[in-house]
């Protein structure tokens, strides 16, 4: 046949057609292609614990969704199921209000994933707009689960209403699911919750921060009818918002269950961590720091044992305090720090396997008198065991008793302080107020006129410490001395001299949160009395920044944290717990320190001590190779309804989040997870079409083709 036939024209005509039409040559937008990435063929489960925020999590959390693209799409699905106050029904008025805070969060995230992705790549995100029980039973929910996925994140608020929402339902199924093809399951705040199998639902009734290491104090879900998801870590127990929240006592409470995992991992709020097949954690981006308390290498849940009647509540009279030893204690901060789930090793260094650690500076001098260093105290209540142990000392010596006040906003408050203490104790004896502007001593009644001396202080900004360097002579002499609240800060050779976090809102959040990051904390010298650094009302005011940035700056000596009621008790035989909470002991001693690209506390292998009333504060031995001998746990009488299989539901007290997220300080770079490089992806529908229709082209070429040889035959 000749090229320049004219019944050949046309049947070439068609054929540069179709070569021209068909998508191997030509996209959409008439480029050349090249060929898509294809999904992975063994996809890792991949899991985000974020720790609540927006804007400073979103970025690091579509960064992962970036790298996890499915041909150039980022498709995000939002899942908003803890937001409701039921599991079982929701108004018309309230799903819209929650829908349209949801959408700010959406379209937040859409647009940080916008900025994450290279030239090309098409982000979006989707609401599924999962409220309820039945929202979560219809099997039109599936349909939001495409398969090209690449990650899932559920939101913030009740991560018990949530449970109970999808426990059991197609939405279950449908995560899980896409977990194990590879899609990234995110969760924020309460949805970080959800990420562990043993799942912490919250505080029991009558429990908060300051009581958490009650026994008893923790609602922990980890049963065939109550849980985390299915398919979430089963080596650790999540929490969220660690310390912006002062959570460590309950994540310290749920890891000594004996059925549960005995290790904890604390999210703090602006803050995510990447969880790759559950295996590790890393990559960690956001503000702050990751906390991990490792009850399980020195079998310090195991071991636990129950002190003393803590503090009285409204539902349960009297709870036994956890008493825990050598809690191996890692932080994790932005940059290249990782912790592995299943060998219990931080990146930086392993932990021993036998440590042996001595208390040496919680002695005094033979012939010194007790010391007592106590949390803030209620002296509307005499008889509680600190002040009743410190009139039982004074009266042995004589009752005359010294009342120094420090650290008040003004003489007069401090004046007031000072004549409420004289009416709880009933002693005679001297009284110094100092004005907090004071530029020189005031007068000191000489020590012969006094058998014991009562050392008051509010704010640990305003102390004079350079006044009291009359103390250790008092306690040389043998006299007792009682030391409360900011004023016990004082009596190391170092203490914090920030003022108390602020009572509330954004301010709070932030001075708990940056007490982590290097130098924002401020440093004074101290009395000197024991070589130790103190912090008062550590869980109480939610002060565990201020606690770790002791430890960590002075990690020559131990750090011991103290609570309301609560003192230590130290003479020269050693020292003991006494009161309504826990005294608490952070060793950095034998730790490796670093800092984090957003200068926050690194921690390798830092252990914590919890002592009970009547503890001695004394280590014990850390030995990996240990058995553990668990005490049978305390019987409590309580007035809470037993939780069945189908608990009442009730409605969560926490508000849903509303308004914009307030600006928060420079945010740390993101993951460091590099996206293949791509071709700009083609619309899929379009591209089909192209192909059938280039197709049918080659068909009628084809078939001419044979028509044209059959006629010149």
């Amino acid at each position: 046949m000749s090229l320049n036939s004219r019944r050949s024209r046309p049947i070439l005509f068609l054929f540069l057609i179709g070569i021209l039409s068909s998508p191997l040559w030509l996209t959409a937008g008439g480029q050349p292609a090249r060929a898509a990435v294809p999904r992975q063929e063994s996809p890792t489960p991949f899991l985000i614990p974020i720790g609540g925020g927006h804007a400073e999590i979103f970025d690091g959390f579509s960064a992962a969704a970036v790298a996890n693209h499915r041909s150039g799409y980022v498709n995000i699905l939002v899942l908003p199921v803890p937001y409701a106050a039921s599991p079982d029904a929701v108004s018309d008025a309230e799903r819209r209000a929650i829908l349209s805070q949801v959408e700010e969060q959406r379209s937040q995230i859409e647009e940080a994933c916008r900025l994450a992705a290279p030239s090309g790549m098409v982000c979006s995100a989707v609401v599924a707009p999962i409220l309820t029980r039945s929202d979560a039973l219809d099997p039109a929910v599936g349909e939001y689960f495409s398969t090209d996925l690449s990650a899932v994140i559920i939101l913030g608020n009740d991560q018990a209403t949530a449970m109970q929402v999808i426990n059991g339902t197609p939405v279950e199924v449908a995560l899980t699911q896409a977990y194990e093809n590879g899609v990234i399951i995110a969760g924020a705040s309460a949805g970080g919750n959800m990420l562990s199998a043993a799942m912490l639902s919250g505080y029991q009734e009558g429990f908060s921060a300051a009581n958490a290491l009650n026994f008893g104090a923790v609602d922990l879900w980890n049963s065939a009818e109550k849980h985390g998801l299915p398919f979430g870590l089963r080596t650790a127990i999540l929490d969220q918002s660690i310390f912006q929240r002062g959570r460590v006592g309950r994540l310290l409470n749920a890891i000594t269950d004996p059925a549960s995992p005995h290790v904890g991992v604390g999210v703090d709020s602006d803050t995510g961590v990447l969880v790759p097949a559950g295996e590790r954690l890393e990559g960690v981006f956001g503000l702050y720091t990751v906390a991990i308390f490792d009850g399980e290498t020195y079998q310090a849940s195991r071991n636990v044992s129950y002190k003393g009647c803590g503090e009285s509540g409204p539902v349960l009279p009297c709870t036994p305090l956890l008493s825990l030893r050598n809690i191996l204690v890692h932080l994790l901060a932005p940059g290249a720090f990782s912790y592995d789930l299943n060998t219990r090793q931080h990146s930086l260094a392993a932990p021993v396997g036998l440590l042996r650690r001595e208390f040496q500076a919680l002695h005094l001098p033979s012939g010194a008198g007790p010391l007592l260093l106590s949390g803030s105290l209620d002296f509307s209540q005499p008889d509680n065991p600190v002040l009743s142990r410190f009139r039982t000392l004074a009266e042995a010596h004589g009752g005359r008793v010294l009342i120094f006040v420090d650290g008040y906003p003004d003489l007069d408050s401090a004046q007031r302080a000072s004549q409420l203490a004289r009416s709880s104790l009933q002693f005679p004896g001297p009284g110094v107020a100092l004005d907090p502007s004071a530029a020189s001593q005031p007068p000191i009644p000489e020590l012969k006129d006094f058998d014991a001396v009562l050392v008051l202080a509010l704010d640990q900004s305003s102390l004079h410490p350079q006044f009291a360097g009359w103390l250790p002579q008092a306690l040389g002499q043998g006299k007792p001395v009682l030391m409360v609240g900011a004023a016990s800060a004082m009596a190391g050779p170092h203490y914090i001299a920030s003022p108390p976090p602020p009572p509330g809102g954004e301010p709070r959040d932030l001075a708990l949160q940056r007490a982590f990051i290097q130098g924002d904390i401020q440093m004074r010298p101290g009395i000197g009395l024991l070589d130790i650094t103190v912090e008062p009302d550590v869980m109480l005011d939610d002060r565990w920044g201020r606690l770790f940035a002791l430890a960590y700056n002075f990690n020559d000596q131990i750090t011991v944290g103290l609570n309301p009621n609560t003192a230590v008790e130290i003479s020269s035989s050693g020292a003991s717990a006494l009161g309504d909470n826990a005294a608490l002991v952070l060793d950095l001693r034998t730790a490796t320190l670093e800092l984090g690209d957003n200068q926050a506390f690194v921690i390798a292998n830092g252990l914590l001590d919890v002592f009970g009333p009547g503890d001695q504060l004394a280590p014990e031995i850390a030995y990996q190779g240990s058995v553990g001998h668990p005490r049978p746990t305390p019987a409590l009488i309580s007035a809470t309804p037993t939780i069945t299989a189908s608990p009442t539901i009730t409605p969560s007290s926490t508000p849903a989040p509303t308004g914009t997220p307030t600006p928060r300080p420079t945010r740390t770079p993101r993951p460091t997870l590099t996206p293949p490089i791509i071709p700009p992806p083609t619309n899929p529908n379009i591209s089909h079409w192209m192909v059938a229709f280039g197709m049918l082209i080659v068909v009628v070429i084809l078939f001419g083709l044979m028509l044209n040889r059959q006629r010149m035959r």
